[in-house]
This record gives structure tokens, sequence and C-alpha cells, in this order.
């Protein structure tokens, strides 16, 4: 295998990688640094992150054809853009969110009163944090729908 297979093999599903530790430590960053609590679906839509960050290191440290790599790697991005549509649908109401997307307040009891008071959940259906105009959830699709475009491309090139 040439150093240009090598660093292809290793780079297509390591971008996906790694733009899951960034979108989840954005996440993370606005959630306890900026205060901005997440609401159900948002906390949802770091599953196939939280995938990612686990899956590909392991497929390729048992040597996974980088066919699959890449098809997983597509996979979470599909799978990530789906919970954002889905997400950003709920908040413009287009269709209702889960059950738990209600809001509210945790469970409390006397011990845990204040802090149940102080950790509001928020609604699914609203916007709580924008970033040039468009919610989290409308981010979450954009970076995860260029991740799934640009994985679709070397996909087709190695099945022709």
């Amino acid at each position: 295998m040439s150093n240009i297979e090598t660093l292809h093999r290793i780079s297509t599903p390591l971008w996906v990688w790694a733009g899951a530790c960034v979108l989840l430590c954005g996440a993370w960053f606005i959630e306890y640094m900026l205060k901005v609590p997440p609401c159900e679906l948002c906390l949802l839509q770091r599953w196939p992150y939280y995938i990612a960050i686990g899956g590909i290191p392991f497929l390729y440290m048992i040597r996974t054809p980088l066919k699959l790599q890449t098809q997983f790697a597509l996979l979470v991005c599909v799978s990530s853009a789906g919970l954002g549509i889905y997400h950003t649908g709920v908040e413009q109401h287009w269709w209702l969110g889960l059950n738990t997307c209600g809001g509210g307040t945790l469970p409390y009891n006397s011990e845990n009163l204040d802090a149940a008071l102080d950790m509001i959940i928020p609604r699914c259906d609203s916007v709580y944090f924008t970033v040039l105009g468009l919610s989290l959830a409308n981010w979450n699709v954009v970076f995860s729908g260029v991740g799934a475009l640009a994985l679709i491309k070397p996909l087709m090139k190695r099945s022709a």
C-alpha cells in the first residue's frame, strides 16, 4: 500500500471522527460554559457522534476495509442529519416531538427542590440558541449533510 493510499485510508473516516469530536465539544461548550441546557432531541442528536467516536477507531484497529469504514461514517452522517431534520421540524411546528419533549423541571423531592427549580428542561419545539440565525438542529443538518455528501463521492468511485 502506497503512502497516498494509507493517507486516504485513514483520512476519509477520520474526518467524520474529527467532526464528531468538534461538534460534541461545541455542544458541551454551549451547554456547560454558556449555560444553555439541551432538550431531549438535542441529547438524542448526540448519539450518532458518540457512536462515531467509538466506532471509527475500532473499525480502523480491526482493519475493516475502507469501503465499510466509509459506509459506517456515511450511516453516522445520514442518521445525524435525519435526527436534525426531525428536530428542525419539531422546532418549526411542522410535526410533534417525542412525548418527553414537553419541557418542565426535573423530578424533585424535599432534598433537591432548589436544584430542581434551577434545572429547567427546555422544550424541543422552542429554539433557545442560534448561530447566524440558525438553530443548533439546523446546523446539525448542515454539517451532517455536508459530511454525507462528501462520503458519497468516494463510495461511488470505489464501487465503479
